[in-house]
């Protein structure tokens, strides 16, 4: 899956099957993975300069998407000098994974019931784009979501090149699954614009790159908050830092959503980081935290090894930790635990202004 400019991967399945790759301009490349390879040549001779991914796919498989005019995923990737940017639309199938150097992964895209629109992604040093061909669907829920086997395996290879994130999911997907990776190189900041350049086949000074938001033409992007269901996954040491951790990590995960400022985020990140502590402080190891943004809702769940359930505690309004119950019944709407094979999930959820 040549790419200029990037580190990328696929897996066999992937190649010539379910994937194509083409550049469409100097800064350009049109990216397809669709269930029918005479899906893919529609898509490709849709394409037009000024058309968005969403009004291409628009054309191929009808306003809505999905069956019967095919499942597929078609984005746009330009190159810039903080990483990459993709648009894409997809009518179905597994929604894309963006993989975080910091180690937590973002479900994208849009699920398969809802009108086709486009979702714009920025990726900066270390962070991939991760595509699954339609044999995924079996791992997703009806939203188009996939599950805990495919998104916490992607965790543990965070930053590591495209081959290697590949090779995570290879013998855990279904027999015809295929996976293809889309990562910047973690070393673009030693020559940004060097990169674009040799990318393009274009000298520095005639290079023309995106810069969005600024002129962007489609700046319900950036207002908008994304169709529900949304889903990421936060791996969080077991360092007594945490809380400064995961409160970045939050922040920038509820702006890129665009719901920051429809949601209490101190509260937020003040019970996320409740949350995480105790649990990285019964099990002594690091923590898995699940972010979904339903609509009116965003929820938390945090998931640790051990069978311990929380109690009412006293700490003083200084501690990171041990406030525990009170607070989670104070600050969210509702709570509660859940049972696991290996531990528990404590969950909270709090209210999404429209």
């Amino acid at each position: 899956m040549p790419l200029p400019g990037m580190d990328a991967a696929a897996s066999a399945g992937m190649v010539p099957d379910s994937l194509y790759v083409r550049g469409t301009g100097d800064n350009r490349w049109l990216l397809v993975v669709a269930d029918r390879p005479d899906l893919i040549a529609k898509i490709e001779a849709a394409d037009a300069p000024g058309l968005t991914p969403s009004e291409v796919l628009k054309r191929c498989v009808g306003s809505n998407g999905g069956p019967p005019g095919g499942e597929a995923l078609m984005a746009h990737v330009e190159l810039d000098r903080c990483g990459t940017w993709v648009t894409l639309a997809n009518s179905g199938g597994p929604r894309p994974v963006v993989l975080r150097r910091a180690c937590w992964v973002d479900v994208r895209g849009h699920p398969p019931a809802a009108p086709l629109t486009d979702d714009r992604i920025g990726l900066g040093p270390g962070d991939s784009l991760v595509l699954f061909n339609s044999a995924w669907c079996d791992r997703c829920d009806a939203g188009g979501l996939p599950d805990g086997s495919i998104l916490d395996p992607l965790l543990d290879v965070a930053g590591e090149g495209a081959l290697r994130q590949v090779e995570a999911l290879d013998n855990k997907g279904p027999r015809r699954g295929a996976v293809a990776v889309l990562a910047v190189p973690p070393d673009i900041d030693e020559d940004p614009l060097g990169r674009v350049a040799e990318a393009t086949g274009l000298p520095v000074s005639e290079l023309e790159l995106p810069g969005y938001p600024l002129g962007d033409s489609q700046p319900d992007l950036w207002r908008e908050p994304p169709r529900p269901p949304r889903e990421a996954r936060l791996r969080v040491s077991s360092d007594p830092s945490v809380a400064r951790e995961l409160r970045l990590l939050l922040r920038r995960l509820l702006a890129s959503w665009r719901i920051d400022e429809r949601v209490s985020g101190d509260d937020v990140e003040l019970l996320a980081t409740e949350v995480t502590a105790n649990a990285i402080r019964h099990a002594g190891t690091s923590a898995t935290a699940i972010v979904r943004f339903l609509g009116s809702r965003l929820r938390v769940e945090v998931g640790d090894g051990s069978p311990e359930m929380p109690v009412k505690g006293q700490a003083s309004l200084e501690a990171e930790g041990g406030r525990g119950v009170p607070l989670v019944d104070a600050l969210s709407d509702s709570w509660g635990v859940i049972p696991t094979r290996t531990g528990k999930r404590v969950w909270f959820e709090v209210p999404v202004r429209h």
